[in-house]
């Protein structure tokens, strides 16, 4: 593959909380994808980004569905991308909707999925991350973790 559009999902991770934590909806998670200057997403990820099938409980009944995820792209050097970037857009920001805490026995999974990929390829990926509160306090970051 050499860039463009992919049409299946790039990877899907669990998140799980350290025993005695909780990730809940008032947390978001920054997920960055390496080598940062091979990456140039989609200036809008909403749509791309969503809990896999069994992959979120919801408060209620067990027919009860999680809030959609939100998903803002972002560039490491400026941010969150409003507009035309002239930086590479290389990171995303996931909000939680509804959806029950995730805890060390209550693991979530989400499925993320891009409109381009770097054009040389991306194997072997390595993705960094960092879940943090919705003020931005509390930061748990996540080193390089290989996917592929």
């Amino acid at each position: 593959m050499t860039g463009g559009a992919i049409s299946q999902p790039m990877f899907q991770f669990q998140l799980q909380a350290m025993v005695g934590t909780k990730i809940e909806n008032t947390h978001h998670i920054r997920l960055w994808f390496h080598p940062l200057s091979a990456w140039d997403m989609s200036l809008n990820c909403q749509g791309k980004v969503d809990w896999s099938a069994g992959g979120c409980t919801a408060p209620g009944s067990a027919s009860a569905t999680c809030g959609p995820l939100q998903c803002s792209s972002e560039a490491v050097l400026e941010g969150p991308v409003l507009g035309e970037s002239i930086h590479m857009v290389n990171s995303m920001k996931l909000t939680f909707g509804i959806m029950n805490p995730i805890t060390d026995a209550a693991i979530h999974t989400i499925t993320v999925g891009t409109n381009k990929v770097p054009h040389y390829g991306f194997f072997p990926q390595r993705v960094t991350a960092e879940v943090m509160k919705m003020d931005d306090s509390a930061p748990d970051y996540w080193g390089l973790i290989k996917l592929a």
